[in-house]
């Protein structure tokens, strides 16, 4: 039991009218983590804008858990003659509170949202994790950027190496019985199966982080292929890098600030000062006549040649970065625009272990071919490296 959750459901606002008769709702909440015990709260009778102020609902959970399950917060209208109108839901991943140095608290105002319906007012709830100790499985503390370069108020210590993952599940859209199914319960079923493979995977690839020696991912991309009957494939992309937290000092930033970076609005702000601030330190002002990115070209923290066009020395079989911005010095020359692209017919297949390799295969032979075009350009690394899947029912009969 590595964890601790606990939830207190506060209060509710904006909530749709229910009952034509009142014009009112009847509003209680159900909230649910894994497969635990369901806690209800009260219901507030006859108002739009109920205050529950529920006590704490407390849930054990193991490390898998906190990591790839979602909170469910699950808000109903009360019916005393036909069966309870569903409202919304609030989808919360406790990812984010389980990183060292974070807050291990979360609360205000949460979107309810409906599949059929969209937004239906808000749920102000707080949720508070203890993590008690971390397994083997556990990539707490990685930390996931989808920009392609360097997020502010960080510096780049080691690029590590190219990762990537991908997850396979049956699609519930093709496994309802159509007398019973219903298109919000395919919506939701669709949506909760979504983002628990993108939690998953997200796991798995900061296990393999963590591993190579890094703590976040740069230029992270996630893609949802939906390949019909035979199920969801979740994969995604990233450049696994080692970063250090810049020490910023907000007293005297605006010294170090070029001239062109100071405006009034900007005095009086710290976080701007602190931005303007590292820039001056970590743009590159030997040989450049505009600011470059946020990198110092002197940096001796950084653990690979820059006047080399080398790549790092630890780099994989697939030296692929699906980063878009580099320490000047570190890219050398261009040899040209390398792609690859294939065409595969889906076959029934009798296992999920199967189908995962099968996808496996197609990314690794599509990835050895935009390798060998790599080295047939004489070069040794792929970069701003993406990839994509379409997928189609039915395929002409020329081809």
């Amino acid at each position: 039991m590595p964890g601790i959750v606990k939830v207190r459901i506060l209060e509710g606002r904006n909530l749709p009218v229910m009952d034509r008769a009142s014009e009112l709702t009847d509003a209680y909440v159900d909230v649910k983590f894994h497969e635990r015990n369901i806690f209800r709260t009260q219901v507030c009778s006859k108002t739009l804008c109920p205050k529950w102020n529920s006590d704490w609902f407390k849930f054990e959970v193991d490390d898998d858990q906190i990591q790839e399950d979602l909170l469910q917060i699950k808000v109903f209208d009360k019916d005393t003659v036909t069966a309870n109108d569903p409202i919304g839901k609030v989808y919360i991943s406790l990812v984010p509170l389980t990183c060292p140095g974070n807050h291990n608290t979360i609360s205000g105002w949460f979107p309810i949202f409906d599949t059929l319906h969209g937004i239906r007012g808000e749920i102000k709830l707080i949720v508070k994790v203890k993590y008690i100790s971390e397994t083997k499985q556990s990539s707490c503390g990685v930390k996931f950027f989808y920009t392609k370069t360097v997020p502010p108020l960080y510096e780049l210590v080691e690029i590590k190496s190219f990762v990537e993952e991908l997850v396979i599940e049956d699609d519930p859209e093709y496994k309802w019985i159509d007398k019973i199914r219903t298109t919000r319960a395919s919506n939701e079923a669709r949506q909760l199966l979504f983002l628990r493979l993108c939690t998953s995977l997200q796991r798995k690839i900061g296990s393999k982080v963590l591993e190579l020696g890094g703590n976040a991912v740069i230029g992270y991309r996630p893609s949802v292929d939906l390949e019909g009957s035979f199920g969801v494939v979740v994969r995604a992309i990233g450049t696994c890098v080692l970063l250090k937290e810049v020490e910023t000092s907000f007293v005297g930033a605006s010294d170090t600030m070029d001239s062109h970076l100071t405006t009034p609005e900007s005095e009086n702000n710290p976080r701007l000062l602190a931005r303007q601030g590292s820039h001056k330190k970590y743009s590159c002002t030997s040989e450049c006549s505009e600011p470059g990115p946020l990198f110092d070209c002197t940096s001796p923290t950084l653990k690979f040649p820059l006047s080399s066009p080398k790549v790092p020395c630890n780099y994989t079989d697939f030296p692929f970065y699906t980063m878009g911005g580099f320490p000047n010095g570190f890219v050398s020359s261009i040899g040209g625009l390398v792609s690859s692209r294939s065409v595969r017919l889906l076959d029934k297949l009798e296992s999920m272990p199967e189908e995962s390799d099968s996808r496996d295969k197609l990314w690794l032979e599509l990835r050895k071919e935009v390798r060998t075009h790599m080295k047939t350009l004489g070069c040794n690394a792929v970069i701003g490296y993406r990839s994509g899947l379409l997928y189609s029912v039915r395929i002409s009969d020329q081809m």
